[in-house]
């Protein structure tokens, strides 16, 4: 703090207004670095500057930098039931900043919050900025080109698998002259996939139907899967082999 002490009539002294009593300094010719610069006062007319605590203070100048820094969004909150977070997309992946070199030189990179409690599908938000430091602290004193920046959030439903035994289906009967020997399907089990609640009802996977009226010798035959609805296989084919004699 700078102290004033001044001196005016006591008739003025009883009516006067802190406010038009300040001290200033010309940096004008100032220069990068340290300066030493005069201390002047401005008082009302009919006051006289009687002595200041301070004639000369010093005065550090550094310049004001733009740096290009990288954007980082995180989540906050828990997604819906049965969804998964599939990718935050920023509009921006960096922004130019300005300020104080010595400030400006603490700044990692700029982060944002995205809140997705309770979000069942993809959405697009605003989100705000900040400067942070390598540890993730704020950096004060800092200027965005922008404070906040749009975000999309992708979501997806939640994909479970396991593996289920396979088992074929044959409806009809064999030519009067043929007898069924066997009927085997390869693979024996196989992996799929879907939400959690509809993966809970599936304990094996089905062929489609083969008419048995249809075949004359044994064979092996390229069958489709039945694959119940919400279900998915990576292979939704399988061979059946049939053994008559």
């Amino acid at each position: 703090w700078l102290k004033m002490k001044v001196r005016a009539p006591r008739s003025q002294m009883a009516s006067y207004n802190p406010d038009d009593f300040y001290a200033y300094i010309d940096l004008s010719n100032a220069k990068e670095g340290m300066n030493t610069v005069k201390v002047q006062a401005h008082v009302p007319n009919g006051y006289e500057v009687v002595s200041l605590s301070s004639e000369y203070i010093n005065v550090i100048l550094e310049p004001i930098i733009t740096r290009d820094v990288s954007i980082r969004i995180t989540s906050t909150g828990n997604i819906a039931d049965n969804m998964v977070l599939k990718n935050i997309r920023s509009e921006k992946t960096h922004m130019y900043i300005k300020g104080p070199s010595s400030i400006l030189n603490n700044v990692d990179h700029l982060v944002g919050a995205v809140d997705v409690t309770g979000e069942k599908s993809d959405f697009r938000t605003t989100v705000s900025l900040h400067p942070v430091n390598s540890d993730g602290l704020a950096v004060e004193g800092v200027t965005l080109e922008d404070s906040s920046v749009g975000v999309t959030v992708d979501l997806e439903k939640m994909i479970s698998k396991k593996t289920v035994a396979l088992h074929p289906v044959a409806n009809g009967e064999l030519p009067p002259d043929l007898k069924l020997d066997g009927i085997k399907i390869e693979p024996a089990k196989i992996e799929v996939s879907g939400e959690p609640t509809d993966l809970d009802k599936v304990t094996a996977i089905n062929s489609m139907p083969i008419d048995l009226g249809t075949i004359k010798e044994s064979c092996s035959l390229d069958v489709d899967l039945n694959l119940p609805a919400g279900i998915k296989a990576e292979n939704g084919t399988v061979k059946i082999n049939i053994n008559v004699s």
